[in-house]
């Protein structure tokens, strides 16, 4: 009977460190209707899993104590071969325990993923950038994700090159960019505001700066508005994109743009601002065939400051038409 007091003082103790776990708020700001339906899973297992841990711990401490064995002390216990209620009990309680945190999750799940898209994005993953798709506007390798409140948004994720994780801590919803796979992932922003987006994965060297606050990241968040600056918001990007397809250099810039390249490099008619690699507003005026070896055989010739980093494949995946007007491009200043 000792025991047993001990263990529920223990188990209530243990659910108050929980609660107080749970007041804390440490858990990043929710800005989505998948965040609030995580954490109210999250609250509640770190309630109960609190209440385990102090039962536990109330129970082993005290038979520690009260069994210990005593100096001088000659009695040997008898042996027990079995309780059979007790073997009942510690089987139907952690199956209940189960069954209950199999329910809330696959209630959060359902309402996470429940109901029709508002709107389909792809994200593309690369290093070390993201780039985004959006097929109802006929966007295509936006820089910024931007994204309107109170949407079910459906995104597709793929990667360019290896593998990179997709998470924005708000959201609380994190899943990989898997080379050769698409993955899908459901999100509704609840808040607007500039929401901070991370790579999971050590994708490269550059990894550091791929949506993080360090110096010389880009860096990368995401953009939640209210549905009438979103639309003014598409209809500017149509109109730059309509632009931009227009212009002498657009082809050099889309071209730049779907290869990636921005990740790594600023280009002012881009209007990228990677740092990983060397600028390349510079190479204006440049020898067009030194361009060109550095975008085939990078590892040829290397810019002071900056590592052996750049993929090597380049002159596989861009056609022989593609870069030569990238280096015509680039030689010229963009023009």
């Amino acid at each position: 009977m000792k025991l047993v007091i001990i263990g529920v003082v223990g188990t209530i103790v243990g659910c108050l460190l929980g609660v107080a776990i749970v007041a804390a708020g440490t858990m990043p700001e929710q800005a989505s209707v998948q965040a609030e339906n995580t954490d109210w899973v999250y609250d509640i297992m770190v309630i109960i899993t609190g209440g385990i841990f102090g039962l536990v711990t109330a129970v082993l401490v005290a038979a520690i104590v009260i069994y210990r064995h005593r100096r001088g002390e000659t009695r040997v216990a008898p042996p027990v071969h079995g309780h059979t209620v007790l073997e009942i009990w510690w089987t139907i309680i952690p199956a209940i325990i189960v069954i209950f945190f199999t329910a809330i999750s696959w209630k959060a799940l359902n309402d996470n993923e429940g109901g029709k898209a508002d709107l389909a994005i792809t994200v593309w993953g690369q290093q070390f950038d993201w780039k985004y798709d959006y097929p109802s506007l006929g966007l295509e390798q936006q820089s910024e994700l931007v994204v309107p409140v109170g949407a079910k948004i459906d995104f597709t994720i793929r990667t360019k090159d290896v593998i990179h994780g997709f998470w924005v801590p708000a959201w609380r919803m994190q899943i990989n960019a898997t080379p050769g796979r698409e993955t899908a992932l459901r999100v509704t922003p609840t808040k607007t505001g500039s929401f901070k987006l991370v790579c999971t994965f050590i994708c490269g060297s550059g990894h550091p700066v791929m949506g993080t606050d360090v110096k010389g990241s880009i860096p990368r968040r995401v953009r939640v508005v209210t549905q009438a600056e979103w639309d003014a918001w598409a209809a500017e990007a149509q109109a730059a994109a309509a632009e931009q397809a227009s212009s002498p250099e657009g082809a050099a810039v889309s071209i730049f743009t779907k290869a990636g390249c921005g990740g790594c490099h600023a280009w002012t008619p881009a209007a990228s601002t990677g740092g990983v690699g060397p600028g390349l507003d510079g190479l204006a005026g440049g020898d067009a065939e030194a361009i060109r070896q550095s975008i085939t055989d990078p590892s040829a010739t290397l810019v002071s400051g900056f590592g052996d980093i750049m993929p090597k494949d380049f002159g596989a995946s861009l056609s022989p038409g593609d870069l030569d007007i990238l280096v015509q491009s680039l030689a010229g200043g963009g023009a």
